[in-house]
């Protein structure tokens, strides 16, 4: 595995929100043991995503902001840009993902990430001979 890793919005909301689940503890595990001293990556995509669904969630503006915060500070975050929207056109085209799916691939993959942790799309897949899909929720 390399040193960059691209996290998925479900991987940072489960991680962050303890209901008692096994998917809390499992992405908990992944992002406060397994992935310490790598290199995490998400896009500004991860980051909307988060602030919706925590919203849905009941948690308070001021407390998604202050996570937010932290995540940017201490992830590399990829923006959106005129690139990534045409690199998702062939993600999608090839892969026949959905947009926002092949989204978060263009978004790994320009972070120059070899990790994709996510539960939306099959376990162990390579995309582009260089970046592997993996669900900690199978996993761990």
């Amino acid at each position: 595995m390399g040193d960059r890793v691209f996290l998925d919005t479900n991987m940072l909301l489960y991680a962050r929100i303890d209901d008692g689940s096994h998917k809390h503890i499992k992405c908990h595990k992944l992002l406060t043991t397994i992935l310490v001293g790598f290199e995490l990556v998400v896009s500004v995509q991860v980051l909307n995503e988060y602030y919706v669904n925590a919203h849905k969630k009941n948690i308070t503006p001021t407390e998604i902001q202050n996570t937010l915060r932290q995540f940017i500070f201490d992830f590399d975050v990829v923006p959106l840009t005129k690139e990534l929207t045409l690199e998702t056109f062939r993600i999608h085209n090839r892969y026949q993902f959905s947009y926002w799916d092949s989204n978060i691939v263009s978004a790994a993959l320009k972070g120059a990430c070899d990790v994709l942790y996510t539960e939306d799309l099959q376990d162990g897949q390579i995309i582009d001979d260089r970046l592997k899909v993996i669900n900690p929720i199978l996993k761990l």
